[in-house]
């Protein structure tokens, strides 16, 4: 007998309003800064959730790859949050309701999981369907977030995509999701934000501020924002302090919003466009670097000045986090020069 992928938190499904928008937010293994993690946040702080289903995470999980967070204490493990994939009934600012799918991407039974959705997709009459996905681009974090609309709103597809390729893609359960939702012609859209690649490991609240921006757009909802809005102007304060003392960054970023733009001027002009990359001058190609060297590079001054890679909005402007790195290296540079005895020769 198999067993069941999901659980019901509510006695009757059936209760459920019917007719109302789906978001799906598959946090994946590496969660492009921290879009995710972030809107899920977000959205669960702000809008009311009340749980109605959780899929069971033994059956669909691969803990080795994703080791659940636990937290020791001294002596003792005191804590252990299991990760959760649930579906939730939410309401918006105004009063209006949504469903909310989030959490982990499942790795097992992929099948088996589309066709339970596909199942509760049409037990409770969804409207419409909303995939969100990120992709990391050479594009600089000073320009708007462009992005990739796929599905069966061509009008709105048409209208509000930056950049349509005809290219392979390494598909994720979102976009399986997608393409079932299409084949039988139900309403759905798959938005991928492109953000900037030198980012990629970094908190950065204007991915979740683009993410749900959009997803008001396509769905009509209204969503609060301004705790984002205040994290994101620190974000960025933040950032051009520490560009602001090296030329070189400064620079490359430059020459980043220099293709950037050229490329939505050339979007403009031509909606068939297909690369995000304008045909390069002699000049460009000796003086642009790669998105991979940017990358590098920029971490590589963000760790040189003192600070982590990985930007957090809630420790931004914390006087003592350079200092507190600077410790953490001396204390470790003195475990270093200690001789370990159990290393010693006889």
């Amino acid at each position: 007998m198999s067993e069941a992928l999901f659980r019901l938190d509510i006695t009757d499904l059936t209760a459920v309003p019917k007719g109302l928008p789906l978001i799906v937010l598959l946090r994946p293994t590496t969660d492009v800064c921290d879009m995710f993690e972030m809107v899920e946040h977000h959205l669960l702080v702000h809008t009311e959730p009340r749980r109605l289903l959780h899929f069971e995470p033994d059956l669909l999980l691969d803990y080795r790859a994703r080791r659940p967070e636990m937290l020791f204490k001294v002596d003792r493990i005191v804590s252990y949050e299991p990760p959760e994939l649930a579906l939730h009934l939410c309401t918006d600012s105004i009063g209006n309701n949504f469903l909310l799918l989030s959490g982990f991407e499942p790795d097992y039974k992929w099948d088996s999981f589309i066709t339970a959705l596909l199942l509760l997709i049409e037990t409770l009459r969804v409207r419409l369907t909303v995939c969100m996905h990120s992709l990391p681009m050479p594009v600089p974090h000073t320009r708007p977030i462009t992005k990739t609309l796929s599905g069966t709103l061509q009008e709105f597809i048409t209208a509000n995509s930056d950049w349509q390729p005809v290219t392979p893609i390494a598909a994720n359960l979102g976009h399986v999701l997608e393409y079932r939702l299409s084949q039988a012609e139900a309403d759905v859209i798959g938005c991928t934000l492109l953000l900037p690649q030198y980012l990629t490991s970094s908190t950065y609240p204007g991915a979740a501020l683009a993410a749900i921006s959009l997803v008001s757009r396509i769905t009509d909802l209204i969503i609060s924002t301004e705790d984002l809005l205040a994290s994101d102007q620190a974000f960025n304060e933040e950032i051009a302090e520490q560009v602001a003392g090296a030329t070189d960054h400064q620079e490359m970023i430059a020459r980043l919003e220099a293709r950037y733009d050229a490329f939505m001027q050339q979007h403009s002009a031509n909606r068939d466009e297909t690369t995000l990359q304008p045909e390069p001058s002699e000049t460009d190609e000796q003086t642009i670097p790669s998105a991979e060297q940017l990358a590098a590079e920029f971490t590589q001054f963000l760790e040189s000045s003192g600070n982590d890679p990985k930007f957090n909005a809630a420790n931004l402007g914390e006087a003592d986090q350079s200092q507190q790195a600077d410790k953490s290296a001396g204390e470790q540079a003195k475990r270093d020069d200690t001789p370990n005895p159990n290393n010693s020769e006889s």
